[in-house]
């Protein structure tokens, strides 16, 4: 899922206003707690 891999990309840019976009946008697509998770974990 592309979201995902976005939302670990600005995880390693430290961009608050873009993690909570891209992790919104995931969750609304179906992504699991757990991806979110490890891809913020990153």
């Amino acid at each position: 899922m592309h979201k995902i891999i976005a939302l670990a990309v600005t995880v390693t840019t430290r961009c608050d206003g873009c993690i909570a976009v891209h992790s919104k946008k995931a969750i609304q697509l179906g992504a699991a707690e757990g991806e979110i998770a490890e891809a913020a974990s990153r």
